[in-house]
């Protein structure tokens, strides 16, 4: 359990790095993007980890633990009007990533965009098919514990997931 805990405050943090430099001011106008996403581009490098992905109009997508959206922003252009993007976030994530989130999908501002509030335990994805699975800027920490010998391995990275 306490290894569970500090799986989930790692991840936190990571998520209220990125949601704070964002906070700032939201600025989101339909059919736009917004400056402070542009601006992040250059870090974040969003269209160049969304290109990678080869998406095709009328694709279905689920950015899971998507936080405030950029990237889901990003593939929701990739997959047009007919195509769907379901923006995954936990309760964990909201404290850090609601108010961006709430701002950038004001106004059915993103059309093809569907918020997915759901526990990652539970995602209740039933029968859906997705053309992609994607996990941006995620913390992951790998426990192995060797029972022979009693040692226990342990991982800890951050990267980008593509399931396609």
């Amino acid at each position: 359990m306490k290894r569970i805990k500090l799986i989930l405050i790692t991840m936190l943090f990571t998520v209220s790095t990125v949601a704070s430099s964002a906070e700032a001011k939201f600025n989101f106008v339909k059919g736009q993007r917004a400056q402070q996403d542009i601006v992040r581009d250059a870090q974040s490098k969003g269209p160049e980890i969304v290109a990678m992905l080869q998406l095709k109009p009328n694709m279905q997508v689920l950015d899971i633990l998507g936080g405030g959206g950029y990237y889901s922003e990003l593939l929701s252009e990739s997959v047009g009007k007919n195509g769907r993007v379901y923006l995954h976030n936990n309760q964990a994530y909201m404290p850090w990533v609601e108010k961006e989130l709430v701002a950038r999908l004001k106004d059915n501002r993103l059309e093809n965009v569907i918020r997915w509030d759901k526990e990652t335990d539970n995602l209740a994805l039933g029968k859906q098919q997705y053309d992609a699975i994607v996990f941006v800027l995620g913390v992951i920490t790998i426990c192995i514990t060797v029972p022979r010998i009693g040692v226990l391995i342990r991982m800890t990275f951050s990267s980008n997931f593509i399931i396609r």
